[in-house]
């Protein structure tokens, strides 16, 4: 298994951090949804977010050319 994944993020495993918060809109939501092609009306409501919505909520900002 470590052939497919990094040093890197080998080294995250069992890593805890603080919690943190962010406030997200229904809006928020249905944007995600449509750009992920998650339509279902549940995410389209913006009642209930897709699956990994959660994850871009904390990345830093940073230019194209470094991504």
């Amino acid at each position: 298994m470590s052939a497919l994944l990094s040093e890197n993020v080998l080294s995250h495993i069992g890593k805890q951090s603080e919690p943190q918060r962010e406030i997200v809109t229904r809006r928020d939501i249905r944007k995600y949804a449509i750009a992920t092609d998650n339509r279902q009306a549940k995410y389209l409501d913006g009642d209930v977010a897709p699956p990994l919505f959660h994850l871009h909520l904390f990345w830093d900002v940073v230019p194209l050319s470094e991504l």
